[in-house]
């Protein structure tokens, strides 16, 4: 597995990987998958942008870019 981060200003990151195992195939087995997507909800680590793409249990590459910070309790 190849991962770069990096901090890109106060509140966000930036990570890129490639060739990771997402799990064992006894576990079960992803063919194919590509995603992009961009989340706004109100959540940790939000907003976040991830563009990923998996083939056959292997993460080819992953681009996100998310808020490093958690949820506040409206209390």
């Amino acid at each position: 597995m190849l991962n770069y981060t990096t901090q890109i200003s106060r509140n966000y990151f930036f990570e890129l990987i490639f060739f990771h195992t997402i799990r064992n195939f006894m576990d079960g087995i992803t063919l194919f998958e590509l995603i992009l997507n961009a989340d706004f909800y109100k959540a940790d680590h939000n907003p976040k942008l991830i563009f990923r793409l998996i083939i056959v249990n292997i993460t080819v590459f992953e681009i996100a870019i998310y808020n490093i910070n958690h949820k506040r309790d409206s209390k």
